[in-house]
């Protein structure tokens, strides 16, 4: 969805071997970088949540309308930097 737009300044700061591939966890080297990161982050979700809202409606949903919704019923609980 997002591509090669989806870009911010990090490191690798650690590495887990999974079962058939890698867990990576990224520093951000900026809070500039972090906040993107963090909206890519969002915007991944509410996309997700839009495709099982569809799925359960039955038909295609506006995304403006499931993205308010995911905003009032998860935003709060999105983790917040450390």
């Amino acid at each position: 969805m997002l591509g090669e737009t989806a870009r911010c300044k990090g490191v690798v700061a650690w590495c887990r071997k999974q079962a058939d591939d890698y867990l990576i966890g990224i520093a951000f080297l900026d809070a500039e970088s972090l906040f993107r990161a963090r909206m890519v982050e969002q915007v991944c979700q509410i996309e997700r949540y839009r495709q099982q809202c569809e799925q359960q409606a039955g038909h295609s949903l506006a995304v403006e309308d499931v993205a308010r919704q995911w905003v009032e019923r998860y935003a709060a609980d999105f983790p917040q930097p450390g």
